[in-house]
């Protein structure tokens, strides 16, 4: 396995690396897009985890960074369609310098948001990795995800404690009264932190999804725990639609311990090992899987 530095696209301001396989290639290529803000590497090194893994499994990899993200410099256009041409431009690139003549396109985040749209607008894009990508609350991941705190006495009593705290400091301030700001503060700086999926229309979503899976595409989605109501059980994906027919097609894993950027190597290990498999079930040649008996390290 080698990796090497390339700087390419019709403006020059792309940059990225590309994993070569240190045997034969496989015929598909993937492309691993930014995840938010983060540069190519990947929150906890994910990109660079797996861009080593499939090229020990005979996938060449491009792993690069979007115009004014990480190491490439920023350029002139309207976000999205910047996005759709910088990935364009990769997929040239990767698909020139690899001789493979697919790709299969990897995202986390805002990169699963990025796959999903690319992915149907350019057939030489056979595989879509969509992580923590777009998803849809149902009735019972509502019930799921609220029943628990409704019936939880604890939660009534801390609910009511806050209720009680916040009508105290109303009464001393509606009567001029000082006082100890201690509770104030500790309710006032209690946050909860977790990954907002965009407001994408779920029916645009289903067009999207099955134009792809109707044109062949394989797609893998993978959600973790952090999803909340947008997806906290197994098969939630097979309640979003009616007609649900074209999803069995559509590869679909819940991690429910794993964080967003899957922090935890168990979890990213095991993510990894799932990728890696789902991509030789579905692009691997027997001439070109030179790799297989080599233990991976991350």
């Amino acid at each position: 396995m080698t990796e090497q530095a390339a700087l390419f696209g019709p403006h020059g301001n792309l940059l990225g690396i590309v994993t070569h396989p240190s045997g034969d290639s496989q015929s598909t290529a993937f492309v691993v897009l930014n995840a938010g803000m983060v540069h190519s590497v990947g929150p906890n090194r994910i990109s660079v985890t797996m861009a080593r893994a499939l090229a020990f499994s005979g996938f060449p990899v491009l792993r690069f960074d979007l115009s004014g993200l990480g190491d490439s410099a920023p350029r002139i256009g309207e976000g999205q369609q910047v996005a759709l041409e910088d990935i364009e431009a990769a997929i040239d690139y990767v698909l020139k310098e690899t001789n493979a003549a697919q790709v299969v396109l990897l995202g986390l985040c805002s990169g699963a948001f990025n796959t999903f749209s690319y992915s149907q607008k350019d057939p030489r894009v056979v595989g879509a990795v969509m992580i923590d990508g777009y998803a849809y609350p149902t009735i019972k991941s509502m019930i799921r995800r609220y029943s628990g705190p409704l019936l939880n006495l604890g939660a009534w009593g801390r609910a009511c404690g806050r209720l009680f705290a916040s009508v105290r400091r109303k009464s001393a301030n509606l009567l001029g009264v000082e006082q100890d700001d201690t509770d104030i503060k500790k309710d006032e700086t209690t946050a909860v932190f977790g990954y907002v999926v965009p407001n994408f229309p779920k029916s645009a979503f289903e067009a999207g999804l099955r134009s792809i899976s109707e044109r062949g595409v394989c797609v893998k989605l993978i959600y973790s725990g952090l999803m909340d109501v947008n997806y906290n059980y197994e098969s939630q994906y097979l309640d979003w639609f009616a007609d649900n027919e074209f999803l069995a097609t559509v590869d679909v894993s819940f991690y429910p311990d794993a964080n967003h950027t899957f922090t935890e190597m168990v979890h990213m290990n095991r993510m990894r090992d799932e990728i890696v498999a789902w991509s030789k079930r579905n692009f691997s040649s027997s001439n070109s899987d030179n790799n297989e008996q080599q233990a991976f390290r991350s």
